[in-house]
C-alpha cells in the first residue's frame, strides 16, 4: 500500500516547493492569526475608567476608594462634585463607572450602622457594563467583609460564617480569554491547512489536466486521496507546533498534559 503513495506524496511536496507563497501563507498564516486571537479579541475588562464623588470626605471613604484604584479592573479618573458631572463623562466616553460615597458613609460605619454607596455603570456596552459592575460589587464585598473582620477583632470576637463557599477554577484560574481561544486554534488551522489545500490540489489537478493521467495510471483512488493529504498532515503538524510554541511563548498557554497524546489527537 505505501510503495504507491511514495509518488504521490513525492510529487505534492514538489509542487508545494515550486509555489513558495501557498507555503508560505500555509505557515505564516498561524502566526498571524495566533497574534491576532490573542492580543485583539480579548474579552477581559480590565482599566475601566471610573470617577468618585465622595461626599464623606472621610478616612473611611478614603479606604474604600483605594480598593478601586489598586486593582486591575479599575483606573481611578479622578474626583466630581455632582450628578451632572457623572453624565456628562458617561456622554463624552471618558467614564464608565463612578462611585458615590454619601455624607453620612462614616458616621454610620462608626456607629454600628450599614452605611450605603451607590455605582453607576455605564450600559451602553452591556458585556462591559456587566463585568465591571460584577468587579465592584466584588469589591464592595470585599471591603465589607474586612471591615466585619476587623470590628469582631477589636471585641474580641470570631467570624462565624454559616455556609464556607469557596470556589475554585480548574484550569484557567485567572480566566484569561487567551488561554480559552488560543488552543482552539489548533483545530482551526489543521481544517485549513489539512482539509481546505487538499481539496485545492485536487481542484488544480483537474484546471491543469494532470486528473486524466491520474485516473488512467494503475492508482487507486484512495491512493491519490492519501498521497494528497499526507504532506498538508504534515505541515499542518509543524503549523501547530507553532502555535503552541507561540501561545507559551506569548501567552503563557502551557500544555499540561501528555504531548504524545496531544499529537496523537492532532494527526488523527
Amino acid at each position: 500500500m505505501l510503495k504507491p503513495l511514495r509518488p504521490i506524496i513525492v510529487k505534492e511536496f514538489r509542487q508545494i516547493r515550486r509555489d513558495p507563497t501557498s507555503l508560505g501563507m500555509l505557515l505564516v498564516l498561524p502566526t498571524a492569526l495566533i497574534i491576532l486571537v490573542g492580543y485583539a479579541l480579548d474579552f477581559d475588562v480590565k482599566h475601566v475608567p471610573f470617577v468618585v464623588n465622595d461626599q464623606s470626605r472621610s478616612p473611611e471613604s478614603r479606604a474604600l476608594i483605594e480598593r478601586f484604584s489598586h486593582v486591575e479592573s479599575f483606573q481611578n479618573r479622578g474626583n466630581v462634585a455632582s450628578y451632572a458631572e457623572i453624565e456628562d463623562l458617561f456622554l463624552k466616553g471618558e467614564s464608565t463607572v463612578a462611585l458615590v460615597i454619601p455624607p453620612a458613609f462614616a458616621r454610620d460605619l462608626l456607629a454600628g450602622r450599614a452605611p450605603t454607596v451607590q455605582i453607576l455603570v455605564d450600559g451602553s456596552d452591556a458585556n462591559t457594563a456587566g463585568q465591571a459592575a460584577a468587579n465592584a460589587a466584588r469589591i464592595v464585598a470585599n471591603h465589607s467583609a474586612h471591615l466585619r473582620m476587623e470590628a469582631l477583632r477589636r471585641v474580641g470576637g470570631r467570624n462565624y460564617v454559616p455556609v464556607d463557599f469557596q470556589p475554585r477554577v480548574w484550569y484557567n484560574p485567572d480566566l484569561v480569554t487567551s488561554r480559552f481561544l488560543v488552543p482552539g486554534l489548533i483545530g482551526f488551522i489543521l481544517v485549513l491547512t489539512a482539509v481546505i489545500s487538499t481539496s485545492l490540489t485536487v481542484v488544480r489537478e483537474k484546471e491543469s489536466g494532470t486528473m486524466e493521467q491520474i485516473m488512467v495510471s494503475p492508482l487507486r483512488p484512495y491512493h491519490v486521496i492519501l498521497g494528497k493529504t499526507v504532506p498538508y498532515m504534515l505541515i499542518s503538524i509543524v503549523a501547530a507546533t507553532a502555535i503552541l510554541l507561540l501561545g507559551y511563548l506569548l501567552f503563557d498557554v502551557e500544555v499540561k498534559g501528555s504531548l504524545l497524546l496531544l499529537y496523537a489527537a492532532i494527526f488523527t
